[in-house]
């Protein structure tokens, strides 16, 4: 299995192009899957450089409706004439930050939606025995506090997003279970109790972003909410990679905590795993 980061906040050398977003592209078994696809077009960019023909690509799954993720997703379709792209079917819903008290939108683009090779997701897919796409977080386990500025309109008023338009992916491969989360809104521990469920095994790999950048390395109730999940992942049997909404500062407080247990993967990065 190979791992290519298209886009992500840093880049591993000044070549990559880097913003606020998350794009990766996956190859297994055959398959050629782009997970998420950054904030703009940038990410088609870092793929060239990394020798990746955008337009090979099998399918693509958008993690959740923030335009971080989904932002570049009208330019992958100019790239890719044939790849159908998944969305969960809340993902469209109006979508918003409030965090400095305006309100400021952070959803993707309704016009998506008139491009017939888009698909709305409401329950977990089952592409084969070894590709799983799913949803329905139902743990509340370290929640990120980050949650309470992001917001949502299902019914006609601005209310605390659920996240319930959040999906995530796993991958078999042999004795490989990975697992691909793009912010892990509804709680990295959550997602991984709910993958583990699905395999009745646990996960061996970690990737994604796991919202944690609004931890106050200075606050002791934040330092402890930070050091349970590094507890979990050194209890974990699962090597985890991160970046993205995960701060910075706060990936290298894991790294001295867990070592070797993490790894961040600024764009430009290739796992072989």
């Amino acid at each position: 299995m190979i791992i290519k980061v298209l886009m992500e906040n840093r880049g591993l050398t000044d070549e990559f192009l880097t913003e606020h977003g998350l794009s990766l592209y996956i190859e297994v078994g055959g398959r050629k899957i782009l997970f998420d696809t950054g904030e703009t077009s940038k990410f088609i960019d870092n793929a060239e450089k990394l020798e990746v023909n955008l337009s090979d690509v099998d399918l693509a799954i958008v993690s959740h409706g923030h335009y971080d993720h989904g932002g570049g997703v009208s330019s992958f379709l100019k790239e890719n004439n044939s790849a159908r792209v998944y969305f969960h079917s809340d993902a469209f819903v109006p979508h918003a930050s409030n965090k400095d008290g305006e309100l400021e939108e952070a959803g993707v683009s309704k016009e998506l939606l008139s491009d017939s090779r888009i698909v709305l997701v409401d329950e977990d897919i089952y592409f084969d025995e070894d590709l799983i796409l799913f949803s329905s977080i139902k743990g509340e386990r370290l929640i990120p506090e980050g949650n309470k500025h992001l917001l949502m309109n299902k019914t006609g008023n601005w209310e605390e997003d659920d996240f319930l338009h959040e999906q995530n992916l796993i991958i078999i491969e042999g004795k490989k279970r990975v697992l691909v989360s793009g912010c892990s809104h509804r709680g990295i521990l959550n997602i991984v109790e709910r993958a583990n469920q699905l395999l009745k095994m646990p996960v061996t790999h970690v990737i994604g972003g796991f919202h944690l950048y609004d931890i106050n390395l200075d606050d002791s109730a934040d330092l402890e909410f930070l050091n349970e999940i590094a507890k979990e992942f050194e209890k974990s049997g699962a090597k985890f990679y991160t970046g993205h909404c995960t701060g910075y500062d706060q990936f290298k407080w894991l790294k001295e905590k867990i070592g070797n247990k993490i790894d961040y993967i600024p764009a430009g990065t290739v796992l072989e795993i």
